[in-house]
């Protein structure tokens, strides 16, 4: 069976997030503020409970990608213009932010890189909500080391009073000790669209479903050596990939030798979320490597939205999101034989998977649900919008910054 029949074909444990959640204040974010999303990925799903805040008050927003260089290189490499006009816009809102002002900028940027200068920059003239997901930032468990004394004096400088929001708690943590005012927020997931399917429906094959960048730092690699093992035994399970990346290749050579996976490849919001409904259970064995790691993990939000039990690795993402033995399983990274066990376990009990699906939706609803994400942004927002200009309120340059 096509898991896309019928379509258009990506924790915080509750008391993590509320454990230091301040009171709400009354609002002063309103129509005339004027919000600026700065990022260097350009992962929107990252901001939806954000955007829904801004739309819901009237707020306009900007959107700006700053990984110029890799942009114009992917469009130059695949003929497509439309990649270079994307840029071109990027860069003009940019130059427009660097001269404006009194604006709230909202930056999720990478730690010690030049575009430290640029919030240094922003903040002196706006009010600044620093984003990130990063961990570690003095062990190099971040793609920009600390290579700069003077880029690490602007980052402590910038950070120090500033407010802050962390995907995760450690993310929160992180920002604490280098000055930041933060606050833990986990990203979101629209659970009107993701839902869990019709529990009768009848399905040819049960579905373990990969949803990420097929890179090796994902496991996709892990997941294709427990496949052939299970296809070896006769174990009855198929493997579904969506998403797109260079071990594309791979998986096709691997399927066209005879294991049963299916390729979906880039998908839709709508068809994605179709192909969670379709599946037993969501798998991420991703691995840590040097300057990455699974910080959080949007697919299994999306999954748990879905009423999809989740088999996920040890990285610092999954083990605040999964709550082992009620919401999923969680594995060592890089241990095969674990995930060959986990995925025998969940597919021989269908009693656990059906108490796992229930305590996901749930997990899905109270606390990353879109409208409870917004509602902890809003917080933000117009504590930001009351404060002072940055250069009214920086620290000194090292107060945190060691």
């Amino acid at each position: 069976m096509s898991p896309c029949a019928g379509t258009s074909c990506l924790p915080l444990r509750p008391l993590s997030v509320t454990r230091c959640w301040r009171p709400r204040l009354e609002s002063s974010l309103n129509p005339q503020s004027d919000i600026t999303i700065l990022s260097e990925a350009g992962m929107w799903r990252h901001y939806e409970a954000l955007l829904r805040v801004c739309r819901n008050r009237g707020v306009p927003v900007v959107q700006c990608r700053l990984n110029f260089t890799r942009r114009i290189a992917a469009a130059a490499a695949k003929l497509r213009p439309g990649g270079l006009f994307s840029c071109v816009g990027d860069l003009g809102r940019l130059l427009r932010l660097l001269v404006g002002s009194s604006r709230i900028v909202v930056a999720g940027i990478a730690p010690f890189g030049v575009w430290g200068v640029l919030l240094w920059w922003l903040r002196q003239r706006n009010r600044l909500v620093y984003h990130s997901s990063w961990i570690d930032w003095r062990r190099g468990r971040v793609p920009r080391n600390r290579n700069s004394g003077i880029l690490e004096r602007v980052w402590g400088h910038t950070l120090s009073g500033v407010e802050a929001v962390g995907v995760t708690a450690k993310a929160a943590g992180e920002l604490s000790d280098f000055g930041a005012d933060p606050i833990p927020i986990p990203h979101s997931v629209d659970v009107e669209r993701f839902r869990p399917g019709p529990e009768n429906a009848s399905r040819a094959r049960p579905a373990a479903l990969f949803v990420g960048r097929l890179v090796p730092q994902k496991g996709v690699s892990l997941i294709l050596e427990v496949a052939a093992h299970l296809h070896s035994e006769g174990v009855d399970v198929e493997f579904w990939f969506a998403g797109e990346g260079p071990l594309e290749k791979q998986l096709a050579e691997s399927r066209d030798a005879g294991l049963p996976l299916t390729i979906l490849g880039h998908l839709d919001a709508v068809g994605l979320a179709d192909v969670y409904r379709k599946a037993e259970l969501l798998i991420l064995p991703s691995i840590a490597e040097r300057g990455w790691e699974e910080l959080f993990g949007i697919a299994l939000v999306e999954a748990f939205a879905s009423g999809l039990p989740v088999i996920a690795s040890d990285c610092v993402g999954p083990r605040e999101i999964v709550d082992p033995e009620r919401t999923g399983l969680l594995i060592p990274q890089g241990d095969a034989q674990a995930l060959e066990r986990a995925v025998k376990r969940l597919l021989a009990d269908e009693p656990l998977r059906r108490k796992m699906a229930g305590e996901c939706r749930r997990e899905a609803e109270t606390v990353y649900s879109v409208e409870v994400v917004a509602a902890r942004w809003t917080d933000v927002l117009d504590r930001t919008s009351r404060q002072r200009l940055g250069s009214d309120r920086a620290g000194g340059s090292d107060a945190r910054s060691r």
